[in-house]
């Protein structure tokens, strides 16, 4: 079976992909991926190997001039194109279709993480680095001064939300990576030259827009 995007929260517990997080006045977007899922390690379908068209081409490059393209913005839930919901469909697809049909939707996932605005998720990152320091020094100041059970929940409430956010926004920061590295390992498993070829281009793209993604346990398995 292709592997699941799972929702998971900091403790590995699944929850809603729309969380009632949204609705307290966070611009965030509540799906999360879990960067501990497995990458894609077999595309195969049924050991049937569709022919590539001659005239099939897949970056999965830098060669778009992202001046001209509209910024994916994760804060807005009703335009936002999440890459990680392209990737489960291009798994499903190529699954049941073959990973040659799948290519598209593996495109559309590497677009949509490449107009993915990487400075302001560093931006937001360090916001929710500070709110989670103020919250811990928070939650340490009553404890010590005996804050009730209520407003110990709360803060811890608010530390999970915190929590949660700073893996929303990890996995923004890493999905031109983790959508290269995905499409990769389909065309890699699908056997012949053409696809191998581009696999390891989009691998070696991968790598080197971090290469510390090479110490990535489910990436070592799979590559």
């Amino acid at each position: 079976m292709a592997p699941h995007f799972e929702l998971v929260d900091p403790a590995g517990h699944n929850y809603d992909l729309q969380s009632d997080y949204a609705s307290n006045g966070n611009r965030l977007s509540q799906q999360v991926f879990d960067g501990r899922q497995p990458l894609w390690n077999d595309c195969t379908h049924g050991g049937h190997h569709q022919p590539v068209d001659a005239d099939f081409r897949y970056d999965g490059s830098f060669a778009r001039d992202g001046r001209f393209e509209r910024v994916n913005d994760y804060s807005d839930p009703r335009s936002f194109d999440n890459p990680y919901n392209h990737l489960q469909n291009a798994h499903q697809t190529a699954q049941n279709f073959g990973p040659r049909a799948a290519m598209p939707e593996y495109q559309a996932a590497i677009d949509a993480a490449d107009r993915i605005d990487q400075r302001q998720v560093s931006r937001d990152i360090q916001r929710n680095d500070r709110a989670l320091m103020q919250n811990e020094e928070t939650m340490d100041r009553a404890e010590r001064s005996g804050a009730s059970s209520r407003q110990m929940r709360e803060l811890e409430m608010q530390h999970l939300r915190l929590e949660k956010q700073q893996q929303f926004l990890d996995s923004m920061r890493m999905a031109p990576v983790y959508a290269r590295s995905n499409a990769a390992f389909c065309c890699i498993s699908r056997g012949d030259e053409p696809m191998f070829r581009m696999g390891e281009s989009l691998l070696n793209q991968a790598i080197n827009m971090d290469p510390d993604i090479e110490s990535n346990y489910y990436f070592n398995m799979h590559r």
